[in-house]
């Protein structure tokens, strides 16, 4: 705005019978009364004309409910009403933030007896616009189009108020009348819904505020945030000036530019120091290309007696660092460029501006004035990293500090999208990495506080208890040193570096916050790190044109994407498997460390080629013949029925099992096989994916079944469900990890990701996953180390013919889920809400989709809630209960919660599942070597020729061959992954030897390499590995010292297969000295002892 703003023209209606509002008589008559009143008297009592336009909103918003035939709330406050509208999609942004106006001066002037002719005359014009917006969607008679607004003339106090009087009497009837029509109408269609809402937003995108009207938006926005704004009063040319110990925004600043005058729509102060300054563009401009006036404003700044500059002035020409520009419209992640408020850090000449949904608050600009980012990276250049290797401490590995090096370098670039993606397999310790790399961060001071972001809490105590109880430098843990907020905590305070939160908690203190509590500022934390970075996304959707007019951009983001959007914050992200979603968000990964990778390095664990559980069904399908009579389970009546003959053949094939047709033969005769592999009683613990909860059931009554069948006793809590629906789930899970029972679970999708229990040795397929994104989740449960068990491999049951549907490599697909809550889960949560607040929220929404359904129910669905109820219909049962507190609303619908699930699940009437009752026979098992059905003859036969092929070719794959005892661990690693890239690896090698030579070698790729090239004796490892190191006992008699040490390195030369000097400075042996210490211990002699053992272990050819 700047020069071009100017105050309102003041117009008058000469005929005091005429009314701005005129046009709302006939279908809004109570606005039309309300408006007329604040017309009459605007100029004669300020406040109480501003007392009626808070009036005029509030009776909006009761039209608003009744249109959309939205149920009273329990807690029936205008926030609320604004709230519930706002979460539904019903209210337009533009509206929206008229009626916020509308109810905070409105308040002040009823509750402090203070508002201007100035606010007044503002807001009735604002509500002459809410009027024609309202006529324009709701109105019977169509669009309004009512003549300009004019501001009226004084009136004749006791003629007007006779007559207003008098007129509001006569239009009563007419109110009620109104009423009772809206009330009678028949429910609302889903299309008519729609319709509705479609309009509304198109109605409210033909408000055209003026520029006086826009700055009162923004001066709320500002004082949002804790700046004092007043457009009418806080302005230069009224001689206002900064003070101390206030944040002030003044309003029209005088400024000078290579002789160019102009104003400045504000100037932020803090206290007498100059920090920012504002364009103003009224809502319907366009904003980001405003930022030029506001850095000509900040080069011009003429400062007053008194005024200070921020330590550092000028940057360039920038006497204030921090400039904006604003419309006052609220940010849409589609429309950027014409929303939000775009701001610019002008200290340095690279940074980019970039859109906010909110202002930055003084505390907040002077903060950031006060980081110095140079400095912090340069403190992270120099700090070594050896405090993160102490294994006393976090005892990260060289490729967790390769993580972080490389998410330091791409923050150092200052890029503008400021993001960072790790892609780490699960179980090579993500969250330990991600500790380190926030305390560096926070030790270098590059950030002021960091957000750690989860979507559930059991993620956010786990991450909670490392920061609490690892070291992460002199023997001292993250919360020792610095401040650190958990889940419990809503806020965090000035003094916090980590605050770790849920997305839900703060998707609703940001969008949803109660009334009275302002929603965090944009500057609450300036890095958010987001763990399982690829989960929560697959609701971020692009809306059409005609969708950006009416839809809520709420309603088509995900929430983690809604949080991570509304602060000014950098974004890393942490994942096993970043999806195309994971990628838009955060980037390509700027470091990978696969699981194959990790294996090969030793830190995970590799599997046995998988075992094809294979069966008459799900070789061949369940097939119907033409002219049979199929059955299907209807969940409607719970019962079984005949379909029509059939004309022609009908076939499910084993995608379908357990989804479209249920199999009791097939699960009863997978069942009968998969007890012959797991033992209930035993340390191995066994997860099975199931396709959905009662599926679950199935399987765990037919385990349960096929063991008592066999013979074999087990305890009653082995084999359990542990499902979202499952009795008191994340106790089980505790148990499932720290207990003996269960040892077999059954889940669907609580246990794909994010619980690490290293004790699963077995994972069961009983379901079709197409994604390898969901597989290696899935897979990841069973990858992590368990040592003191001895686990060494993991097996894989596949029943569902698992691998022939798995995509041929992981592409970037987002993993399909539904983000969405039903009636049942909102029901099962009620137990556990405590705040009557939250409760009554609950409560709410339950009501909300309860009563949304209830012209929909079913005869029996119906009967059932009359029975339950005592007599009530649905519809008289949800009236109850919003009579009630929110405790008691709670206890009751608990009470009839049976009746409650069954009356939402309206959609499941008309899912019919076929039946079948084919019997199903085990056919032969087979290893999936390489992924697919292969004879173990087949893979060596392709092992010996690939090594033979390339032996030569490969540097390292020659050494072994020829010089073995010169191999290092960087060639074994060379030659690892040269192999797995063509599907081959110690396990599965081992694995098909044992099956073809009746005969166990043991995880030594050295081995099978110079067996297939040279023809050498194969002979175990744990063989081969003792005689090496008898050979050096013998030697000399050593002392006990160095026995012991021989006996450690016995023990790593069974797991590695190799030991070179350099091992010896990597753990284990490094916390005990590494090599120097032990070539002393040893006699000065420990590089030909090493030589020796190699020699023994490989003999060279010459040797051999």
């Amino acid at each position: 705005m700047g020069a071009d703003f100017h105050p309102p023209l003041l117009y008058s209606v000469s005929n005091s019978t005429t009314s701005n509002f005129d046009f709302l008589r006939d279908d809004f008559p109570t606005l039309y009364s309300l408006g007329t009143e604040a017309e009459f008297q605007l100029h004669h009592d300020a406040v109480a004309a501003l007392f009626k336009l808070r009036l005029f909103g509030e009776k909006l918003v009761d039209r608003l409910f009744a249109e959309h035939q939205l149920p009273p709330l329990v807690e029936n406050t205008q926030h609320r009403r604004l709230e519930e509208l706002k979460r539904q999609g019903l209210l337009p942004r533009q509206v929206e933030d008229i009626l916020q106006l509308f109810k905070r001066k409105g308040n002040v002037a009823a509750h402090q007896n203070v508002g201007s002719f100035a606010d007044a005359t503002i807001l009735l014009e604002s509500a002459y616009h809410l009027g024609k917006w309202v006529a324009d969607a709701y109105s019977a008679m169509g669009a309004a189009n009512p003549p300009p607004f004019l501001l009226p003339e004084p009136r004749n106090t006791a003629q007007e108020l006779a007559q207003l009087e008098a007129e509001k009497q006569t239009l009563q009837a007419r109110v009620v009348e109104l009423e009772a029509s809206l009330t009678a109408r028949p429910e609302l269609t889903a299309p008519a819904r729609l319709q509705l809402q479609e309009k509304a937003q198109k109605a409210a995108d033909n408000i055209h505020l003026s520029e006086a009207e826009t700055r009162a938006i923004i001066d709320e926005q500002l004082r949002a945030a804790g700046w004092e704004a007043d457009t009418q009063v806080l302005c230069y040319g009224k001689g206002t000036r900064p003070q101390k110990g206030r944040n002030l925004a003044i309003a029209e600043w005088s400024t000078e530019w290579n002789g160019e005058k102009g104003r400045a729509d504000y100037a932020l102060f803090a206290g007498m120091t100059l920090v920012g300054m504002v364009e103003a563009k009224r809502i319907n401009k366009d904003v980001s290309g405003a930022l030029v006036q506001s850095k000509r404003y900040s080069k011009g700044f003429k400062p007053t007696v008194g005024v200070e500059l921020l330590n550092g002035a000028p940057w360039g020409d920038y006497q204030a660092p921090f400039l904006f520009s604003a419309n006052g419209r609220q940010l849409h992640y589609q429309l950027p460029e014409k929303s939000g408020i775009w701001f610019l850090d002008g200290r340095n000449p690279i940074n980019h501006p970039r859109p906010l949904h909110k202002w930055y608050t003084p505390e907040g600009l002077l903060a950031l004035h006060a980081q110095d980012v140079a400095a912090a990276e340069a403190k992270l250049l120099a700090d070594p990293f050896d405090y993160l290797r102490d294994p006393h401490g976090l005892g990260l590995r060289s490729y967790q500090i390769e993580a972080i090096e490389q998410v330091e370098a791409t923050l150092a670039q200052h890029t503008p999208e400021r993001r960072a993606l790790l892609a780490m397999a699960t179980g090579t310790g993500k969250t330990r990495t991600m500790l380190g790399l926030i305390y560096r961060l926070i030790k270098s001071d590059r950030f002021r506080r960091i957000l750690f972001l989860v979507d559930r809490n059991v993620l956010g105590t786990q991450a909670t208890d490392a920061f609490n109880d690892v070291y992460v430098e002199g023997f001292q843990a993250l919360k020792d040193i610095y401040d650190l907020k958990g889940l419990e905590e809503k806020l965090p305070e000035k003094d916090t570096r980590l605050h770790v939160a849920t997305v839900q908690s703060l998707v609703k203190r940001l969008y949803y916050s109660a009334e009275g509590v302002t929603p965090l500022p944009v500057d609450t934390y300036d890095c958010i790190i987001v763990d399982e970075a690829h989960r929560g996304y697959t609701l971020d959707k692009s809306m059409s044109d005609e969708q950006v007019d009416f839809k809520d951009q709420l309603d088509y983001l995900s929430k983690y994407r809604a949080v991570l959007d509304y602060f000014d914050a950098a974004r890393i992200g942490l994942t096993a498997t970043p999806a195309l979603h994971t990628v838009e968000i955060f980037g390509l990964p700027v470091f990978r460390y696969t699981y194959r990778q990790a294996v090969i390095d030793g830190y995970l664990i590799d599997h046995e080629p998988p075992i094809l559980l294979r069966t008459a069904l799900n070789q061949h399908g369940i097939v119907w013949e033409a002219g049979s009579t199929p059955q299907v389970y209807n969940p409607a009546t719970q019962s079984i029925e005949d379909l029509d003959t059939l004309a022609d053949e009908l076939r499910i094939e084993i995608d379908g099992f357990n989804q479209q047709v249920l199999t009791e033969p097939f699960n009863r005769t997978i069942a009968g096989e998969l007890i012959n592999y797991l033992d209930p009683a035993g340390p191995q613990k066994t997860l099975i994916f199931a396709a959905n909860d009662e599926h679950a059931d199935l399987l765990v009554l037919k385990l349960t079944e096929a063991y008592e069948q066999a013979g074999i006793l087990v305890d009653d809590d082995a084999i359990v469900k542990i499902t979202a629906k499952a009795d008191k789930p994340q106790q089980l899970v505790k148990k499932f990890k720290n207990e003996q029972y269960p040892s077999i679970v059954v889940t669907v999708d609580l246990l794909t990701t994010g619980v690490d229990i290293p004790s699963i040795c077995n994972l069961v397929f009983m379901r079709r996953v197409k994604s390898r994104i969901l597989y290696e989740q899935m897979l990841g449960r069973a990858t992590r180390r368990d040592d003191d068990n001895g686990k060494s491999v993991f097996r894989i049951f596949d029943a569902v013919r698992l691998y022939e549907a798995l995509e041929k490599v992981t592409t970037m697909k987002p993993v399909v889920a539904n983000p969405g809550q039903s009636v049942a889960d909102l029901l099962a949560e009620l137990p556990n809400i405590h705040s009557e607040a939250a409760l009554q929220e609950q409560v709410e929404q339950i009501v909300a989709m309860l009563h949304r359904k209830r012209n929909k129910l079913s005869n029996a669905q119906a009967e059932n809630v009359y029975t339950s109820t005592s007599g009530r219909t649905l519809t008289d049962f949800l009236a109850q209960v919003r009579t009630l507190p929110p405790a008691e609303a709670g206890a009751l619908l608990s009470q009839h919660q049976a009746a409650l699930i069954d009356a939402s699940a309206v959609q499941s009437r008309k899912t019919r599942i076929l039946v079948s009752t084919q019997e199903d026979v085990a056919l032969n098992h087979e290893r999936g070597y390489g992924g697919i059905a292969q004879r173990p003859e087949d893979y060596l036969h392709d092992f010996e020729e690939f090594v033979k092929t390339n032996q030569n070719s490969i540097e390292a794959l020659k050494i072994i061959c020829t010089e073995p005892q010169n191999i290092t661990r960087a060639m074994l690693r060379e030659v690892k992954q040269a192999l797995d890239a063509e599907g081959f690896n110690a396990v599965q090698l081992n694995t098909a030897w044992r099956e073809v030579k009746k005969q166990e070698l043991g995880a030594d790729i050295i081995a099978y390499v110079r067996t297939m090239s040279l023809g050498t004796a194969a002979r175990p490892l744990t063989e081969r590995v003792k005689d090496a190191i008898d050979h050096v006992r013998f030697l000399r008699n050593w002392n006990v010292h160095q026995l012991k040490f021989l006996d450690r390195v016995q023990k790593q030369l069974l797991r590695e297969t190799i030991l070179t000097r350099t091992d010896l400075d990597q753990e284990p042996f490094r916390s005990g000295g590494g090599f120097t210490q032990y070539n002393k211990l040893m006699g000065g002699n420990l590089d030909d002892l090493l030589h020796t053992i190699q020699e023994k272990l490989y003999p060279s050819m010459t040797a051999a």
